[in-house]
């Protein structure tokens, strides 16, 4: 309304020309919040793509087309939409049992953290190391158990994660090695991590809940929430933290076997729909596993 559409119609073939040479002078690869991504984009920015968004462009300022360069695979969804039958989801204790006949290594370990501070009181999530970890919680595969260590323990749990072949979480990457990096253990990235949270990340485009993925697969969700366990830090109540962390490690050792068996996991989207994701997790383990030779 107050003549912008008319000004740029005017500078039109001005204004593409700068956005061209701004996206392409991007250093990424297909796209970044600082060329083609939007932090509002519904879908993730998963159909946004840069080469396609290239050639449109230089199409329309050359008037010369050709034959798009985003290949079928690239634009085809990673996820989908599914109905529920009628039978009830899987629970939790379905895939409990870590004997069934799936490739695992001999020697792997799931496990999860709750710290003592939030990220607003260590000034921020690039400060993660500074958290400090109020529990530590990992699953054995040799033992078949769960092995508990408090903050003063620190230490014996990164000895623990070394002893494994594999070892699974989620957003333990990101997160759980980051704080365990400020007890002294600054190279966590180099054990065979396998990150859930990044697994589904890297096929559907952008990140989902523990708590989504476990309701909509497991048909059972978490007892309570990262600021939970903060309160219960402050009271005293470390015994309700521990049983807060075992429940998070159960829940992400039954969604790696359930996505390791099935090949996919299930989450509700935004409107509501139970949507199946495809997981690779048997070749992301042959090559954790390859790379550690």
């Amino acid at each position: 309304g107050i003549g912008l559409a008319a000004a740029a119609y005017e500078k039109m073939e001005e204004l593409l020309g700068k956005t061209l040479q701004m996206i392409s002078s991007c250093g990424c690869d297909t796209g970044c919040p600082s060329c083609v991504h939007s932090p509002k984009c519904g879908s993730g920015n998963r159909p946004i793509d840069k080469a396609a968004c290239l050639w449109l462009l230089e199409a329309v300022i050359s008037g010369k087309y050709s034959d798009c360069p985003v290949s079928a695979e690239r634009i085809a969804p990673a996820a989908t939409a599914i109905n529920r039958d009628s039978s009830a989801p899987p629970h939790l204790l379905d895939y409990s049992d870590s004997s069934s006949e799936i490739p695992l290594p001999e020697s792997w370990g799931v496990f999860d953290l709750e710290t003592i501070r939030s990220a607003a009181e260590v000034g921020g999530w690039s400060r993660v190391e500074r958290m400090g970890m109020s529990v530590g919680v990992v699953y054995d595969s040799r033992l078949d158990d769960y092995v508990s260590y408090l903050e003063p323990e620190a230490g014996k749990l990164v000895a623990h994660l070394r002893e494994f072949d594999l070892v699974v979480g989620f957003n333990n990457k990101r997160f759980d090695n980051q704080v365990l990096a400020g007890y002294g253990a600054e190279n966590l990235h180099l054990l065979p991590n396998l990150d859930l949270l990044e697994e589904v990340q890297n096929q559907l485009g952008y990140r989902l809940k523990l708590d989504n993925l476990a309701g909509a697969t497991l048909g059972e969700g978490k007892s309570g929430d990262g600021l939970d366990a903060l309160r219960w830090y402050k009271a005293g109540e470390i015994g309700r933290i521990v049983k807060y962390c075992k429940k998070d490690v159960e829940i992400t050792k039954a969604l790696f076997l359930y996505g390791l068996e099935n090949g996919y996991l299930l989450f509700t989207s935004k409107a509501g729909q139970l949507v199946q994701l495809p997981l690779q997790l048997e070749e992301s383990i042959s090559r954790l596993l390859a790379e550690q030779i």
